[in-house]
């Protein structure tokens, strides 16, 4: 996709979902549709401003907790 659309940096949105050939709980017999979109990109914050935005969203680390049996 971004190698035959000349893309040299992009958002890509892969999407997968079921068709509309039934209404109800089951889901077979349903057709199975997957579209890739693909767009230009550019950067929008510089190379230090991504890695910071990065470094803050990482998850905290879990606490450790210790059991103190008697």
């Amino acid at each position: 996709m971004v190698r035959e659309n000349k893309l040299e940096t992009a958002y890509i949105r892969p999407l997968v979902f079921y068709g509309s050939e039934g209404m109800g709980i089951r889901a077979d017999n349903l057709k199975v549709h997957v579209v890739i979109a693909a767009w230009h990109w550019g950067a929008y914050m510089g190379e230090e401003e991504h890695w910071n935005a990065v470094s803050r969203s990482a998850p905290a680390p879990l606490p450790v907790i210790t059991s103190t049996s008697p």
